[in-house]
């Protein structure tokens, strides 16, 4: 059995205003701190691999992980956060004033709707299952430590439930450095997830 421990990065200034954030916006003093404590909270694990969006607060609260664990990290491009496009910088006040229909869009469109130049909830799903399943295939009975994004773990844990994606708004969010464990046995997850 793998146990894989799914990370959220760290808080940033972004995630306070609310703004879709870019690949290369950092954690700020409270995201760092956070890091610290969810990296000491798991320095006794025996973790074999550490992967990480590669972008960069996935990143930095990847590095303060594994420092206590004297791993390299592997930056895995399919880790990464649902791309918003166009909309990227942009606080949900800004986007409403470019595209006031956007409510009415989603209505329609539901987990296919994407911003211009962006990705669905649908695509995103698509490829985190699939980087997920070659991940925690490939350890057998190792324990990993996975560090992405809100709307990716979620995504993941929507499918392990085995819950239709239009539910995803009903799963509460995560918080920034939080951890979900995951054993995966043979094709199978279970979650601990509250």
């Amino acid at each position: 059995m793998t146990k894989i421990y799914l990370i959220r990065h760290g808080v940033t200034q972004d995630n306070l205003d609310k703004r879709h954030q870019s690949s290369s916006t950092p954690l700020n003093e409270t995201g760092l701190e956070q890091a610290k404590k969810v990296a000491e909270k798991l320095k006794d694990l025996k973790i074999s691999t550490i992967y990480s969006s590669p972008f960069v607060r996935a990143m930095q609260t990847a590095e303060v992980i594994a420092s206590h664990h004297e791993l390299d990290i592997i930056k895995v491009d399919n880790l990464r956060e649902r791309s918003f496009g166009d909309f990227i910088g942009l606080t949900r006040k800004e986007v409403l004033k470019i595209m006031p229909d956007i409510e009415e869009q989603f209505k329609h469109q539901g987990m296919d709707w994407k911003a211009p130049n962006g990705e669905s909830m649908r695509e995103l799903q698509s490829r985190v299952v699939k980087i997920f399943k070659d991940l925690a295939n490939k350890h057998g009975d190792e324990n990993i430590i996975i560090i992405s994004h809100g709307a990716t773990i979620i995504t993941l844990l929507i499918h392990c439930l085995k819950v239709p994606i239009e539910n995803v708004f009903a799963i509460r969010p995560l918080g920034n450095c939080e951890v979900i464990e995951v054993d995966w046995n043979k094709g199978k997850a279970e979650l601990k997830y509250e």
